[in-house]
Formats: structure tokens, sequence, C-alpha cells
């Protein structure tokens, strides 16, 4: 068994694994790699914006994220629960690893739930594979294949591994969040992933994260990054597709919220349109309720932006 441990974000490590190896992690989404431009034959790998622990083939995957367990946990929870999580019940603060950490959280939440015990045990997985793991069903590999070397017939044991996909987790989060906030102070209602026609003849939609509407009539348009977006041929494209949110909801001011360190805060006056796209960055290793702070700050400049705060 092999263990690789990278950083979130960064060049990665470079590694002494298989052409197959590397093509099983390639394939699993979990890290990228290639080819080490400093070490021959070895294969570089890094991180999608994936953190916590995973086993592809017989590599095992430790991803550390960039902010402090006890935030991500935080983040995680009120994602999903909003203000009902409360911070105080996860003291992860000395936990090193994401895994544990969790595990330990999740643990005194169902322990209340247990009183019998539970009955430990594996999950066997009998399958196909190009790679052999666990125990060759001998058998079954001459019945199916008739002596050819692959698929291999195996029989192993199922790890599962524990991954939390920080772009998708910031979204989350910015969108709770920011709807608590500004339906809290301001009113209205919040519209997330608010599908909308891009053309007259709709065969194209556009669908932003979050859409702030008051009596039906759309005020603000938000779009959370967890990081600054640059495909291949195409710098800022956060800001082109944040034109396209206001051009279609005939709105002047578009938002971006980035988290800190990702983008910087800015502010861009698009000539020609009369539309302001507003860059906003979030401290993610802040402690909670200096985070949530900056949100409530971020309701209320949206809230200027769009004229709302004038007829609170």
């Amino acid at each position: 068994m092999i263990e690789i441990e990278i950083g979130e974000t960064g060049p990665g490590k470079a590694e002494a694994i298989s052409a197959e190896q590397a093509m099983l992690l390639a394939r699993s989404g979990v890290v990228n790699t290639g080819l080490s431009t400093v070490r021959a034959g070895w294969w570089q790998v890094s991180g999608t914006g994936k953190v916590g622990a995973a086993r592809i083939g017989d590599v095992v995957v430790y991803i550390r994220p960039k902010v402090p367990i006890a935030r991500l946990l935080f983040l995680a929870g009120y994602a999903e629960f909003g203000p009902a999580w409360r911070t105080e019940d996860v003291r992860v603060d000395s936990a090193a690893d994401l895994v544990p950490a969790m595990a330990d959280a999740l643990w005194r939440q169902v322990a209340r739930a247990i009183h019998q015990g539970l009955l430990p045990g594996y999950v066997e997985i009998e399958e196909s594979s190009a790679v052999l793991r666990g125990r060759l069903r001998e058998s079954e590999q001459l019945r199916r294949h008739h002596g050819l070397p692959l698929p291999l017939e195996i029989r192993h044991v199922a790890v599962s591994g524990f991954l939390l996909d920080m772009p998708v987790l910031f979204e989350s989060f910015v969108s709770r969040a920011l709807a608590d906030a500004l339906a809290g102070k301001y009113g209205g209602r919040i519209h997330s992933q608010d599908w909308n026609p891009f053309d007259l003849a709709g065969r194209v939609r556009l669908r932003p994260d979050l859409v702030w509407k008051l009596a039906g009539a759309p005020l603000a348009v938000v779009d959370a990054k967890y990081k600054a977006e640059s495909p291949a041929g195409y710098p800022n494209a956060d800001l082109y597709q944040l034109l396209a949110y206001c051009t279609v909801l005939g709105l002047r001011h578009g938002h971006l919220v980035y988290a800190k360190g990702e983008a910087d805060a800015a502010r861009h006056a698009v000539r020609r349109s009369g539309i302001e796209i507003h860059c906003h960055a979030l401290d993610l290793a802040a402690e909670p309720a200096v985070l949530l702070t900056q949100v409530s700050k971020l309701a209320d400049d949206i809230a200027e932006c769009s004229g709302a705060a004038l007829i609170r």
C-alpha cells in the first residue's frame, strides 16, 4: 500500500508510482497527476479542490485543507443546518486531520442513539479490475476470461474515504449564510440556483448561485467562487459570467464572493454598460462569529448597492 500526502493547493509532490496507478488516480477525480518535470519516471500528484482521505486502488491519498479543521467543520455544518449548528459542540481544535476530527464530531452526535453497541465488519467486494487487490478469484478468472491475463476477477475489502469538495462547500456556505443575512435584515426571498433564460428563444439558460428578489423583482445577483476561474484562453471568466447575469436580470450591480487569498476584493465598472461588478473576499480561517460578521457586512453592501437599504 502506498500513502501520499499533499496539500489542498499548490504544485503537489513528485511520487514514485506506476503509470497505471497514476492513471487510476487521475480517473478518480480526487487528484491530478502528470509526469514530474523534476524527477524522471516519477509522477506529480496535486489537489483538485477536495480535502480529506481516499483509497484509490492500492494508493491512499491524504489531502490537507488550508483552513483549520474546526473551521472546515463549521462551514459544513452551517451550510447544512444554518444558525442551528452550534460551534461550541465541535471540540476538534486539537485534531490534526479531517477524518479523525469528523469521526469524533459524528461519534458524539450518534453516541446517544447507540445502546447495544455496533458489530464491526467489512464490506466484501467482488469485481473485475485491471489491478490486483485482495485475492484473485481463480475459478471465476478461468470461467469468465479463459486464461486471459486481464481483467482480473478479484475479492477485496472496500475502504471508504472521506472527502469534502471545497468549491461546493464554499458555495453552499455562502449561499446559506448570505441568504440568512439578507432575508433576516432586509426581507425579500432568496432564490438559489435560479434558472433564467439567456436568449429570447430560451435555448440557453443561466443559473446564478443566488438571486435576491423583492415582490418577485430581482434586487441582486451573487455568485460564490472558492477561487478565481481562469479556463485556458478565458482569463477573468468570472467577470464575464457576472456581466451576463446582470444583463439578463436587468441589474446594475453584480457580486462575486471569493475565499480570501484566492482573489482580491475589487470593483469593476464595465465600459458602456452602466454595470458594476463587486468582488468580495471572506476569510474562512476566521473564528465562526467573525466570519458570520463578515457575511453580515457583505449583506449590507449588497443591500446598499441594490437600494434596499434605503427602503428598509
